[in-house]
C-alpha cells in the first residue's frame, strides 16, 4: 500500500516505536500476516490499565495514606460501610476478572504465576474489606481507626491468602506454618497500630 508506506517512511522513531497516531488505522488493512498480539501480552496490558484506573479511581484519602501522622479528632464516630463499598467491588472485580484470565489465557510461567498472585491479593483485600470494617466497629480502638488502616488490615488477609496459596502450589503448607505466618502478619499489624497510637495528636498544630 502505497500511502501506507509514505507514511512509514515519514514517521519519526523513538526507541523503536512510532509515534504516528493513526499508522496503525492506515496500515491494519494491508498487513493481514502480522502477528497478533500474544494473550499474555494481552493480559499484561489489562493488567497496567487495570492498576492505572484503580489509582485514579480511588478517594483522596488512598492518595494520603501515611504513618506520621494526626488523626483526625472529628474521627469520633465510625465511618459507615457504604463508603468502603466502591472499593470492595473494585478490589473483588479487578482480583476475580484477572484470575479467571490468568487461569484461562494463559500458561503458568513466571510472570503470569505472579501476576496471579497479585491478583489473589486484591480479590481476598476486596473480600475481607468487610470484615475488617465490622471488625473495627465491634471492637473500637481509641482512637478509632481511620480508613486507610482498615484497608491495611484487609490487605493483610489478602497477602494472608496469596502466601498460603504459593505455599501450597509448592507442597510445603502445613498447619503450624499457616498459623505462624498468621501469628507474624497480626504482630506486624499489631506493632504498626501501637506505633501510630502512640503517635496520635487530638489537637494537631495550625500552620
Amino acid at each position: 500500500m502505497k500511502g501506507c508506506g509514505a507514511i512509514h517512511s515519514n514517521v519519526v522513531t523513538v526507541d523503536g516505536f512510532h509515534k504516528s497516531p493513526d499508522l496503525f488505522a492506515r496500515c491494519a488493512g494491508s498487513d493481514r500476516n502480522a502477528p497478533k498480539m500474544a494473550p499474555a501480552a494481552r493480559l499484561q496490558l489489562f493488567t497496567l490499565s487495570t492498576i492505572y484506573l484503580i489509582t485514579l479511581s480511588q478517594p483522596v484519602w488512598v492518595a494520603e495514606i501515611m504513618y506520621n501522622f494526626c488523626m483526625d479528632e472529628n474521627l469520633n464516630q465510625p465511618i459507615p460501610f457504604k463508603y468502603y463499598l466502591p472499593a470492595m467491588i473494585v478490589l473483588t472485580v479487578t482480583g476475580a476478572v484477572g484470575i479467571a484470565l490468568i487461569l484461562t489465557l494463559t500458561l503458568p510461567t513466571i510472570g503470569p504465576r505472579w501476576l496471579f498472585f497479585f491478583f489473589v491479593v486484591l480479590f481476598a483485600t476486596g473480600l475481607f474489606l468487610p470484615f475488617t470494617w465490622f471488625l473495627n466497629l465491634r471492637f473500637p480502638s481509641d482512637p478509632l481507626a481511620p480508613p486507610q488502616v482498615i484497608i491495611r488490615q484487609a490487605a493483610w488477609f489478602g497477602i494472608f491468602a496469596a502466601l498460603l496459596l504459593w505455599l501450597q502450589m509448592g507442597r510445603v503448607l502445613t498447619a503450624p506454618l499457616g498459623l505462624i505466618l498468621a501469628a507474624a502478619l497480626f504482630l506486624v499489624e499489631f506493632l504498626i497500630r501501637l506505633w501510630e497510637r502512640s503517635r496520635w495528636n487530638p489537637n494537631p498544630p495550625s500552620n
